[in-house]
């Protein structure tokens, strides 16, 4: 459940600061300056907890920097919405650019939510290195997700320079409310159909099922 609370804020904290803000007669700049800052604050807060300073903490403090930045050189408000956009966009390429190698990116961040769902001896390394179907499955995933990502960074893009200026917190907050849990579900029901379960539950049968040199190990 904790883990969840940082994401809720991440997404949440800044719509709702827009709207205050804007509501107490703050300027629409000023307004979104503040909104896409506070991300910010609960990557430090982490940070400062747990002594880890992440690849995708810093990703995402230089997307905050950069669309604020680019807000106050040029005037443009909407570079703030298109800095989301941007981030999304830059997600679904590392995605896709995982897929082909030994540590595909929906594999990496499903393991942990799915290893109460792994049955008892079942070795994650040992299913990545002896079958190629289990190495498919999370390829696959992978470029769902890839696409998904990419077209969800088209679609807040769109939205950032179409949809009214007061309207496009929202707006984009209902496309994280509804895309992202659509993708997922997309993904999950691919991942029942392939029988990646079974897998997880069962295991392989004694002989393993791939072909060739086992890819190498995955990350824990």
């Amino acid at each position: 459940m904790k883990a969840l609370l940082w994401p809720l804020f991440d997404v949440g904290a800044p719509v709702a600061a827009y709207y205050l803000l804007t509501g107490l007669g703050a300027g629409v700049p000023l307004a979104l300056l503040v909104s896409a800052v506070l991300p910010a604050f609960s990557v430090a807060y982490r940070w400062l907890r747990h002594r880890r300073f992440d690849r995708l903490a810093l990703f995402t403090l230089v997307m905050v920097a950069v669309g604020a930045g680019a807000a106050l050189l040029t005037g443009d408000v909407r570079l703030v919405f298109a800095r989301d956009a941007v981030f999304t966009a830059a997600a679904g390429g590392w995605f896709l650019a995982t897929v082909r190698g030994d540590h595909p990116a929906s594999l990496m961040f499903s393991r942990a939510a799915l290893r109460p769902a792994t049955g008892r001896g079942v070795s994650w390394d040992d299913l990545w290195a002896r079958s190629a179907r289990f190495r498919h499955i999370w390829r696959v995933c992978t470029a769902i997700q890839g696409v998904g990502l990419l077209l969800d960074a088209a679609a807040r893009l769109v939205v950032a320079y179409t949809v009214p200026v007061d309207v496009v917190p929202a707006a984009t907050t209902a496309l994280y409310a509804v895309y992202l849990p659509l993708l997922l579900v997309v993904t999950n029901v691919y991942q029942f159909r392939a029988g990646l379960f079974r897998l997880l539950r069962t295991g392989l049968p004694g002989e393993g099922s791939s072909t060739g040199a086992a890819p190498g190990t995955l990350v824990r």
